[in-house]
């Protein structure tokens, strides 16, 4: 296989990396999930809300958006009564489904046609 070919990116055989302004787009594309939208920053794919802030960073080698950073504020023990506050939602939990949004938007950015069928 010759990584020079023209057609190697085309032939499906290795995805272009994304680039910041295809990560703000996968970010914005999130907003038709149930959950809140994600923004883009400095590299990163961020979720703030729920109690629970997340960043997402893309692995090219293996295709797919994974944690880089969690924080579960939720699990914070409350300042009054030293008692951590649980949502009814697991932070593992929110960010499956936040990773779920994550692919569901990466598919559509890399074929739009799939929202319209």
């Amino acid at each position: 296989m010759n990584m020079e070919s023209p057609n190697f990116f085309s032939e499906g055989l290795l995805m272009e990396p994304l680039s910041p302004d295809d990560l703000k787009q996968i970010a914005e594309l999130t907003k038709h999930s149930d959950l809140e939208a994600g923004y883009y920053h400095d590299g990163k794919i961020l979720f703030t809300e729920k109690g629970v802030s997340t960043a997402f960073v893309f692995d090219e080698a293996a295709q797919r958006f994974v944690i880089e950073s969690t924080h579960d504020y939720m699990s914070d023990p409350d300042q009054f009564t030293h008692q951590e506050s649980r949502p009814l939602e697991s932070a593992e939990e929110i960010n499956q489904a936040r990773a779920t949004a994550l692919h569901e938007a990466l598919a559509e950015f890399r074929n739009p046609s799939i929202i319209e069928e």
